[in-house]
């Protein structure tokens, strides 16, 4: 448990190092929102014992505010068979 924690705490390390932002304001949010998509991919992965994630989940997944502030959110829609 231990050595996972460690990998998982790497991981969040090297997001805060490798965002970039003009201002702390902008740095705060860049990095809650890399690390809340790094908790969202988790549970998702975590919900089927760490095989995958379908694409529906994923795209089911509610976008981060920096998304939505960038203006990178489309309206998004799925059809077939999972």
């Amino acid at each position: 448990m231990d050595h996972r924690a460690k990998n998982v705490l790497a991981v969040v390390q090297s997001i805060l190092r490798l965002t970039r932002a003009p201002d702390i304001r902008a740095y705060r949010e860049a990095a809650e929102g890399r690390v809340a998509a790094l908790a969202r991919a988790h549970t998702l992965l975590a919900h089927d014992n760490w095989i995958g994630a379908g694409l529906r989940a994923i795209l089911a997944c509610p976008p981060s505010g920096l998304m939505r502030q960038a203006g990178m959110v489309e309206e998004r829609r799925v059809s077939g068979s999972s």
